[in-house]
């Protein structure tokens, strides 16, 4: 939940930027698809991305942006923030 498309796609109270603010991003691959196993629970890209669910709100803006012809992508980081959060 570190790629860098994401900063963009979800509001900045979500819990997956809260949790993306606690990182430093170090690298980014644009190009890397293993996205789909952790959003869709599905191992590859569908031939038809209108197939995708959006039963959630990060389905929904994954999907618009990809059929945008956006990508997501994925990023490694190292962990800034130790401090637990109420």
């Amino acid at each position: 939940m570190l790629a860098p498309a994401l900063t963009d796609l979800l509001p900045a109270g979500s819990r997956i930027a809260e949790f993306r603010s606690d990182y430093d991003i170090k690298h980014a691959f644009t190009d890397n698809e293993q996205f789909f196993g952790y959003v869709y629970k599905i191992k590859q890209k569908p031939e038809d991305l209108n197939s995708l669910p959006e039963d959630t709100s990060l389905r929904r803006a994954v999907k618009k942006h990809l059929l945008a012809g956006g990508k997501i992508g994925e990023a490694t980081g190292i962990k800034t923030n130790i401090a637990k959060r109420p």
